[in-house]
């Protein structure tokens, strides 16, 4: 997916092991500097990354801290049992 574009413009994939590390990443190459505005479209977030809820955490960070609105956030998780409720 290196080369691969939408409505001609490229793509950019960024990964992150962690709630950290995607901080980070939003902070980083995706920030605009703008309250409210980043780079970022969609995100793929585990909810188990570091703890049983790193990946809402992450959530509850890109809604509240950052103030975006708009991305979708896609979450999942493939540990059994029953996910973590929302805080």
């Amino acid at each position: 997916m290196r080369s691969f574009e939408v409505f001609g413009l490229p793509l950019h994939i960024h990964t992150a092991t962690g709630k950290a590390e995607a901080v980070e990443i939003l902070n980083g190459p995706l920030s605009t500097g703008v309250p409210g505005a980043n780079l970022l479209s969609v995100a793929f977030i585990d909810v188990v990354m570091e703890t049983d809820h790193a990946g809402l955490d992450l959530c509850e960070y890109i809604r509240e801290d950052l103030r975006l609105r708009f991305p979708q956030l896609y979450i999942r998780t493939g540990q059994p049992g029953s996910p973590p409720s929302a805080r």
